[in-house]
């Protein structure tokens, strides 16, 4: 009789090559939003409507009857402005009213009054922050929860030993590090000097090449390295626009670059 045919997955070559580069210390590892929703953190969409809702609450603070009329109808009116203002451009129009404001606002709407401590880690954080010791860890999002699970690896460090850019702004010099390249912000609203959200960050950041996030992204496309994206829609313009430029210019390699949506 015939033998038959066994169809091979896929995908076991991309979990085969991904080995390889793990144990050559070649591999990026590019954390997303979906990494962080999973603890509970809302997603782009929502957290720039609780961003605005937020805002529109602290511009009312105050118990007085009208205030308590306008505060019951904060959810239809907050609704509204974020469908006239865009989801880009949200942010922006929070950050122009709220001045200095803005970082406590942020950290509310993404926190949701959590602390540090409240925030429940995953097996995704472990199962990152176990491949340390020869990746290098990158993350778009202001949360450190991927600095917890590493934390939780080395229980002499405290979590923030593992974050970057440090308070000053300058790179950490730790093997074992979570490099935050659009910013980091805490629930008090403590954050890293720059913070990455609105429209207009991103239009400066389109600008300026010399930019360290840039720096960061297209060092890792175009390095003899593989890069491995998860939790991430694509939805982010910045990162979308260096993958465009490094098609362009055929700088980067597809077989280098494998993304878990």
């Amino acid at each position: 009789m015939p033998t038959r045919k066994v169809q091979t997955d896929p995908r076991s070559n991309y979990v085969r090559r991904l080995h390889v580069a793990h144990g050559r210390k070649r591999l990026n590892i590019f954390a997303g939003a979906g990494v962080s929703q999973q603890s509970g953190f809302a997603g782009w969409e929502s957290f720039n409507r609780e961003l605005i809702r937020r805002y529109l609450m602290s511009d009312i603070g105050s118990t007085t009857p009208a205030a308590m009329v306008a505060s019951s109808n904060i959810e239809s009116t907050a609704e509204e402005l974020f469908l006239t203002l865009g989801r880009d451009a949200a942010a922006d129009f929070v950050s122009r009213g709220a001045r200095k404001r803005f970082a406590p606002l942020v950290a509310n709407a993404l926190y949701q009054g959590r602390r540090i401590d409240d925030l429940p880690l995953r097996s995704i954080h472990h199962q990152i922050s176990a491949l340390a010791n020869k990746a290098h860890i990158f993350t778009l999002n202001f949360d450190p929860l991927l600095e917890l699970a590493l934390a939780a690896r080395f229980p002499k460090k405290k979590w923030s030993d593992f974050r970057s850019p440090l308070p000053d702004g300058q790179t950490l010099r730790n093997k074992y590090r979570v490099e935050h390249l659009h910013g980091w912000i805490e629930p008090d609203g403590k954050m890293s000097p720059e913070l990455v959200l609105t429209e207009s960050d991103y239009l400066e950041l389109t600008e300026n090449s010399r930019a360290v996030a840039n720096k960061f992204l297209e060092g890792m496309l175009t390095s003899d390295s593989t890069t491995l994206i998860l939790g991430m829609s694509l939805a982010d313009p910045n990162f979308r626009r260096v993958l465009y430029f490094l098609n362009k210019q055929q700088r980067s390699s597809r077989e280098r670059i494998y993304v878990v949506m």
